[in-house]
């Protein structure tokens, strides 16, 4: 997979949902429990 600037980046599985929400508070797309995806912060 080719990434480019602009396209959405990933929210490492490290990350917990509770600091996701603050990091991320639009929220994120869950494709799978270990792949949240978020549009590039700018």
């Amino acid at each position: 997979m080719n990434w480019t600037n602009g396209d959405d980046v990933i929210i490492i599985p490290a990350v917990d949902n509770d600091e996701a929400a603050q990091l991320f508070p639009d929220g994120w797309d869950e494709q799978k429990p270990y792949l949240r995806v978020v549009p590039q912060p700018r």
